[in-house]
């Protein structure tokens, strides 16, 4: 199943960018005369983000890939076909 993790590591940079400009608009919403909300980001944030999608996705695909592993499929499709 590593199309998923492929899927998955293809769109990271886009949630990354679209997560960024959502919590500057929301910080921003906030601001008044008072005072004013800045993001600032660590350079390890985002990648430590991107590492943290990456390895959710690959633990939540471990159970189902053993299980197709262990699966025998040619007694799978038989069964299924009549």
């Amino acid at each position: 199943m590593p199309e998923n993790l492929v899927a998955t590591a293809l769109g990271v940079p886009f949630g990354l960018v679209l997560g960024v400009i959502a919590a500057r608009g929301l910080l921003g919403s906030f601001s008044s005369d008072l005072f004013r909300f800045h993001l600032h980001l660590g350079w390890w944030a985002l990648p430590a983000a991107a590492a943290g999608v990456l390895v959710a996705a690959a633990l939540s695909q471990w159970p189902a890939a053993r299980a197709v592993r262990r699966m025998d499929i040619p007694r799978v499709v038989r069964e299924r076909a009549t």
